[in-house]
């Protein structure tokens, strides 16, 4: 899912919904797993031991098929990493980008669930409110975000 999908700007304001705040911490997991195969692609290439990566003996005349094929299939996972990678993080950034815009409170409530994933209870010890303002809260918070006429409306 693309980030022109994932949530559009629409006259200014941001819309996002709850189901695509809960997606931050499976994206960042995603990124942050693509990224460790990627550093690891990268390091198995560029180590003596490429040869237990690439199934090749270390002594390669460069014109072996097998080699190139190995250099083409490395090339071809490092940018298909990279580019989910990137698609990625620029789906991280615009729901951080639509979090930053909230008021403080709101901002801090919404982070501190979909963000650092603590539950609902753990958020009220956390602002020292309620269960019940808590979920006022992020009511405002979501209204906010999805651009619903309110009280709240976040305009950019």
């Amino acid at each position: 899912m693309g980030g022109e999908e994932m949530m559009c700007l629409r006259e200014g304001r941001y819309d996002m919904t709850k189901e695509q705040l809960r997606r931050y911490g499976d994206l960042k997991l995603e990124r942050d797993q693509l990224y460790r195969l990627l550093q690891e692609v990268e390091s198995q290439m560029v180590t003596p031991k490429a040869s237990k990566f690439t199934g090749l003996p270390i002594h390669l005349d460069i014109s072996d098929d097998r080699f190139a094929n190995c250099i083409h299939r490395r090339d071809v996972l490092r940018t298909l990493y990279a580019a989910k990678i990137t698609e990625l993080t620029r789906e991280l950034d615009m729901i951080e980008s639509a979090i930053q815009v909230l008021p403080s409170r709101e901002r801090t409530l919404i982070r501190l669930h979909y963000i650092e994933g603590k539950t609902w209870e753990q958020v009220a010890v956390t602002m020292s409110y309620s269960w019940r303002q808590v979920h006022r809260i992020h009511s405002k918070a979501l209204q906010m975000l999805s651009g619903q006429p309110g009280e709240g409306m976040i305009t950019i």
